[in-house]
């Protein structure tokens, strides 16, 4: 991690690297924002009109990376890291609409048309090659880093908490929590998450960088779930391994609606498939099945939720074992929402003793369709561990008709319907 960062943030390019910074990230940062402003024109309408797949999905996610990323290159700060997918956009963007043009209408066509996107194209690459320079935040982080002591190790965190904040080990359920709530998503509708995590015990450390969770309500109450991770593991002193990880898949049901008096009731059963190399340490190498039961209860701004199941756990040297765990989350405002969990495990193998752990965490709401998840944890009991996690949400489905307005009756008459929604 520490020659990583040190290759983000190191640079010994002259002053007037500034302007090239600013030229580049000024462009996306704008082209970002109006992805958002201007959805129709130049988000999912767009994306959809030019055959992009997935428009919902993928013009929300380009508009989040060249927002972020584009002001991460004005103000320096890991200008290296920020210029990677920034260049994988604009080189999708050449291949998706300019390459055609040349095709069809000529080269001084495309030249045109395409000036501005070969121009952050090279400036991406230029910047990727000699960083950011002097005039950035990347200047002081590299003074930090090259000093010893306390100073270096709170940057070093600060740093690894803004790149890697991810999960645990134990389960990809109930982002940004472990511990699941019963609540399907709603018939029709998406929800998926672009999200890392990072698992720290004494004996290594593991996580993934991404996985993508994509949940989708099939039927009322409903929901079908996956995930696919690209895993990393390092052992020890080992080398870093990097691949596919164990693939998820669940289905979630509620039996029980919650009312004033009753809580909500759900089954959350999940497959991980050993789809990774268990001999990298990227996957478990077997099958394992959990049959868990949630509950959950809601008064005012105020929510808890919690329950637990079995997991089966067959290889050699593995165990079965219980999960459990409860939550309690608020509210703040129509942004903001913070919980707390704590979740035990029994022992998972022979030199284990299980854990307890707890993990503090939230949500920040962007707008309807778009929220920043996070949490971060550590054993309090038994194996000792820290872990830590990071989302990017998106929520979409068909949008609901407003409910007509009840027409007025003469005193006598009982009230007749409004207008229908294919009414004139």
């Amino acid at each position: 991690m520490w020659k990583l960062l040190r290759w983000a943030v190191e640079s010994q390019t002259p002053r007037a690297t500034v302007l090239v910074r600013l030229l580049v990230g000024a462009v996306f940062l704008s082209e970002g924002i109006q992805k958002f402003l201007f959805v129709d024109e130049l988000g999912v309408g767009r994306f959809a009109k030019i055959g992009i797949p997935w428009p919902q999905f993928s013009a929300p996610f380009v508009g989040v990376v060249e927002t972020v990323c584009g002001a991460a290159l004005i103000a320096g700060l890991l200008t290296r890291l920020a210029a990677i997918p920034l260049i994988i956009d604009i080189a999708v963007a050449i291949a998706s609409t300019k390459v055609s043009m040349l095709l069809h209408d000529g080269f001084w066509k495309m030249a045109h048309e395409a000036r501005t996107d070969l121009c952050m194209f090279l400036g991406g690459i230029f910047l990727l090659i000699v960083g950011a320079g002097p005039l950035s935040l990347d200047r002081w982080i590299a003074r930090a880093l090259g000093q010893r002591g306390r100073r270096a190790k709170l940057v070093m965190l600060g740093i690894v908490a803004l790149l890697c904040l991810p999960g645990s080990k134990a389960a990809l359920a109930g982002p940004p929590f472990i511990t699941d709530d019963p609540e399907p998503v709603d018939l029709h509708h998406w929800e998926v998450y672009i999200a890392s995590q990072r698992s720290n015990t004494p004996t290594g450390r593991s996580g993934t960088l991404p996985h993508i969770e994509v949940n989708y309500g099939a039927a009322p109450n409903l929901q079908l779930h996956t995930i696919v991770p690209y895993a990393y593991s390092r052992a020890g002193g080992g080398p870093m391994e990097r691949g596919l990880g164990d693939i998820e898949l669940g289905v979630k049901y509620r039996f029980i609606q919650e009312t004033d008096r009753r809580p909500m009731v759900g089954i959350f059963p999940l497959l991980e498939v050993p789809s990774g190399n268990a001999d990298k340490g990227l996957g478990s190498g077997h099958a394992m099945l959990f049959f868990p039961v949630w509950v959950q209860k809601s008064r005012g701004s105020w929510t808890t939720y919690g329950g637990g199941g079995y997991w089966i756990n067959p290889g050699a040297g593995n165990r079965d074992y219980w999960f459990t765990g409860w939550l309690v989350q608020k509210d703040l405002n129509e942004r903001w929402t913070l919980g707390a969990e704590v979740y035990r495990t029994t022992s998972t193998d022979v030199t284990s003793e299980g854990q307890v752990f707890t993990n503090v965490g939230g949500q920040f709401n962007i707008d309807d369709g778009h929220h920043i998840l996070f949490s971060l944890g550590r054993s309090i009991h038994g194996d000792s561990g820290t872990a830590a996690y990071i989302a990017h949400q998106w929520t979409f489905g068909p949008r609901e008709e407003p409910a007509p307005a009840a027409v007025l009756s003469p005193p006598g008459k009982p009230p007749s319907a409004g207008p229908t929604a294919t009414s004139p």
